[in-house]
């Protein structure tokens, strides 16, 4: 009699162990994947496009605001093979109207604070830093920085709470290798967090700043944990994995399948617990996509902490 008992209590802890793995289920789509001017909901199935007369020239890139009111974009202006000069414009979703930030001969990196308010960018002006531009006073910030400490700079992530820039450079170590830095608003307590693997590429923050996916040498999509610096490879698809993007969660990692390089496009997405995928058939490339949702709780107030941290600014016609 003890040994049937034993039996099935062994019996059943093996039935249980499978049905949870097997309700382990890699969940369904959600949010908006944005890519330039354009979104697919998977909330609600709709496929939304700003179709602009843009006849000098095209869409470089396109980020969405945190409110989903703006896009901020860079506007190549001439064909895409020969782009005259880019204009970072602010796109209101609902009426169409652009506005001008400035121009510059090479791409501009830039995102949004988390409250909308500003544009922080970097190719504003002939200095080495970031520009945070507040889009209803037009006023300026510049965050310098040291040419000694690192070499070229990538797109800034403006930190939920609201005090701090992040953001991925190629440090002056022996090696050349990229780094995590960040820095205060005001331009101090300047560090590096982490050292990147030498030959990354192409690095994205993960939203909950603990994973950053990159590509390398093999052209394959790879996961580097900040906390354990393990450097992980997502799948072995045999094809060129590029221009790597989270959701908001930071459970899923996307990235652009390049086999084919006229189009149209295939965009696989991982669910990082389960290893699945699922693909996206997308008729054009971009070079960031963007996994949003609506804000789920008011963001901090930047306005209130760029005027503590960093006083009055300039206006935006003075930058040189």
């Amino acid at each position: 009699m003890r040994k049937s008992c034993l039996l099935l209590s062994v019996f059943l802890m093996s039935y249980l162990s499978c049905f949870a793995m097997g309700n382990k289920r890699t969940p369904k789509l959600f949010g908006r994947i944005v890519g330039n001017t354009s979104w697919v909901d998977h909330d609600t199935g709709e496929k939304f496009v700003i179709e602009k007369p843009w006849k000098d020239g095209h869409v470089f890139e396109g980020i969405l605001s945190p409110d989903g009111k703006s896009f901020a974009i860079d506007y190549g202006v001439g064909p895409i093979e020969k782009t005259k000069r880019h204009e970072l414009r602010i796109l209101d979703v609902q009426t169409k109207e652009e506005t001008k930030i400035w121009e510059n001969k090479y791409p501009f990196r830039y995102s949004w604070s988390p409250d909308s308010q500003f544009v922080i960018a970097a190719g504003i002006g002939n200095h080495f830093g970031y520009v945070i531009v507040h889009l209803k006073s037009e006023k300026i910030w510049k965050i310098d920085f040291k040419r000694s400490i690192i070499n070229g700079y990538g797109n800034p992530r403006w930190s939920q709470s609201g005090r701090k820039v992040i953001f991925i450079a190629e440090s002056n170590n022996p090696q050349r290798s990229n780094a995590l830095f960040e820095v205060d608003l005001n331009g101090m307590n300047f560090k590096s967090v982490v050292d990147l693997p030498p030959t990354t590429s192409q690095e994205v923050l993960s939203p909950n700043e603990k994973l950053i996916a990159c590509s390398r040498p093999d052209d394959n999509l790879w996961i580097f944990d900040i906390e354990t610096k393990k450097l992980t490879q997502v799948a072995k698809t045999r094809q060129f994995e590029s221009f790597p993007f989270w959701s908001p969660d930071s459970q899923w990692v996307g990235a652009q399948m390049t086999t084919n390089f006229q189009g149209p496009y295939d965009y696989y997405l991982w669910y990082l617990p389960t290893g699945k995928k699922r693909i996206l058939h997308i008729p054009y490339s971009t070079f960031t996509f963007q996994w949003w949702t609506p804000l789920t709780e008011p963001p901090v107030d930047c306005v209130k902490i760029v005027e503590e941290m960093l006083g009055e600014g300039l206006p935006l016609s003075e930058l040189e």
